[in-house]
């Protein structure tokens, strides 16, 4: 392998050697910058010491005594209304020091050897305190005294839970939250791209005439899966009130799987009604729980196992994706080892969550972010295929057209012509056509045209062989790397296939049903050679097929050609 690059190098010119250093050079550069550049986003300026508190804490309720607590990362299960007090002596100093602490649907009271630091609103039973972050500042001695705090939740989910505490200047701790939100933020940021390009270029095929309703519903689940993506981290606390923050939070976690079930029933091709249960379940109970929460019925908190049970039904899903898949259904062959990796980890996050074995880790997003990743790599290589299809086939008989012929033919006798290697083309004509067209009509002479383009089609074995509609009734067949043999055969065969069509054609000279003449033509590929010289000679050869009776194959060499000329 070594050995081939270090050949491949060798025989490089030079200027194209010292552009590929260029690059290398340019890449190595980049990749350091990089390397420094969010290097600062791990470790900020701002920041200059921030200290976690999330050990050495004891805990209490009103039904129980002191009981120490190993760790903040997860938390005794109580009743909702329940008030838990964490207890912990500050063994540190640290000028202008202040503590960090996360609500979830808690309601926070802090005090300092029971001088209160702050405390919370207050709040009617049962009402959603919301998700909240608390910057709190400390006194100059706290050094040595006993943080208290209160965490009180209306909602059984959630009482005794706790988060890390964090110790530090407010400055730090403000720097501290945008760091480790980072990540978060910039793949929110992709996600959101990724969403508006799909849902782009979905508009973009629309307006071409190719409906594609699964890219929108994916565009749609890329969006709100980008909003929800942060809806966890310490930046977004800041930006909204805890309420709304609750709101929108448990609101996108509700909502991001209607779009994500239409997207695979759209895609789905054989077990779609079987699909249309799983969509109406996920679309209903999202429009339920969302409505219920904005008249104020029914807390979206309150709603969260029966959200998670739905969730948990996702497996039905996962089931119908991997069957698509077993039916050559490419999309699925694609979408349900994501979906499946997503769901097992999902269900890992439930077991953490309700088994309060630590701080719930979200791996799926990261599933899901790569799943529309390649989505949105697979909609922009469909929306270009599209737009090349549209340029290079012909619309009536699905083939490749003129433009595509003079092109490729241009392009293989360049490639052909360094090996010295053989080309065969032949020119097809349909027999008597226009006496088709009178006899039959415009409508079954375009039929006609679309059976023999298909049949042409058929008859060609190799994938670098290729059929393109020259004009009118007439067609060409390119055989790249083939002989005079290799010719003659597949003309054979063509000439066969179209004979067991048997499609009437009453004013046909040659035979009853629709025929078709042949010109071939093989030479050895040179430089000095054009597309002309092959499709010449081919036709040359096709007009003897006609002047001899039509319904055959007439072969001619191309040295002769040359030396014609």
């Amino acid at each position: 392998m070594v050995k081939i690059l270090f050949t491949h190098v060798k025989n490089l010119r030079t200027d194209r050697l010292l552009f590929a250093a260029i690059v290398l050079i340019c890449a190595i550069c980049i990749t350091a910058f990089l390397n420094f550049y969010f290097k600062a986003y791990g470790q900020p300026y701002l920041m200059d010491e921030v200290i976690n508190l999330s050990e050495g804490w004891r805990y209490g309720t009103d039904r129980t005594g002191l009981s120490n607590l190993d760790t903040l990362r997860t938390g005794p299960r109580l009743q909702g209304g329940e008030k838990m007090t964490l207890y912990r002596t500050l063994d540190v100093t640290m000028k202008d020091a202040a503590i960090l602490i996360r609500a979830n649907h808690q309601t926070v009271n802090v005090y300092l050897d029971d001088a209160p630091l702050y405390i919370d609103r207050e709040l009617p039973p049962r009402q959603n305190p919301g998700m909240a972050l608390h910057f709190i500042l400390l006194p100059e001695d706290y050094s040595g005294k006993t943080l208290k705090i209160e965490l009180t939740s209306p909602y059984d989910l959630y009482a005794g839970r706790t988060s890390p505490i964090f110790l530090g200047t407010i400055s730090s701790l403000k720097a501290f939250t945008l760091s480790v939100s980072m990540r978060s933020v910039v793949v929110m940021g992709m996600c959101l791209l990724i969403g508006i390009l799909i849902i782009a270029l979905t508009f973009m095929q629309a307006l071409n005439g190719f409906v594609r309703p699964q890219n929108l519903a994916i565009g749609v689940f890329a969006v709100v899966w980008a909003c929800y993506y942060v809806c966890t981290e310490y930046i977004v606390f800041q930006f909204f009130s805890p309420y709304w923050m609750s709101v929108l939070s448990l609101g996108l976690y509700f909502s991001f799987q209607v779009p994500l079930t239409l997207y695979f029933y759209f895609s789905f091709e054989h077990y779609k009604k079987w699909m249309l249960p799983a969509v109406l379940l996920h679309s209903i109970f999202a429009a339920a729980a969302i409505l219920l929460q904005f008249f104020e019925i029914v807390d979206l908190p309150l709603l969260i196992n029966v959200n998670n049970v739905f969730l948990s039904g996702l497996i039905y899903t996962v089931v119908l994706a991997v069957l698509e898949a077993l039916k050559n259904n490419r999309m699925m062959m694609l979408a349900s080892p994501f979906l499946a990796i997503a769901y097992v980890s999902m269900l890992y996050n439930f077991a953490v969550f309700y088994g309060r074995s630590g701080v719930v880790p979200y791996t799926y997003r990261d599933t899901y972010f790569l799943f529309m990743l390649c989505v949105l790599i697979r909609d922009a290589w469909l929306f270009f295929k599209d737009m090349l299809d549209k340029v290079n086939y012909d619309a009536l008989t699905g083939v490749y057209n003129r433009r595509y012929l003079d092109e490729s033919l241009k392009r293989i006798i360049s490639l052909l012509s360094r090996s010295g290697s053989k080309l065969s083309v032949l020119m097809i004509d349909v027999d008597f056509f226009k006496k088709y067209n009178d006899t039959y009509g415009h409508l079954k002479g375009d039929e006609c045209l679309r059976v023999v383009a298909n049949t042409l089609n058929k008859s060609i074995m190799r994938i670098d062989d290729f059929v393109a509609r020259y004009g009118g009734e007439e067609f060409a067949v390119v055989l790249p790397n083939t002989d005079v043999n290799g010719a003659r055969i597949l003309a054979d065969r063509i000439l066969e296939y179209m004979k067991a069509c048997d499609m009437p054609h009453a004013k046909n000279e040659a035979a009853s049903c629709v025929t078709v003449s042949i010109g071939a033509t093989t030479g050895y590929v040179t430089y000095a050679q054009v597309n002309e010289d092959y499709i010449k000679r081919a036709d040359e050869a096709l007009y003897m097929s006609k002047q001899n009776g039509r319904n055959r194959y007439t072969f001619l060499d191309l040295e002769d050609f040359y030396k014609q000329g």
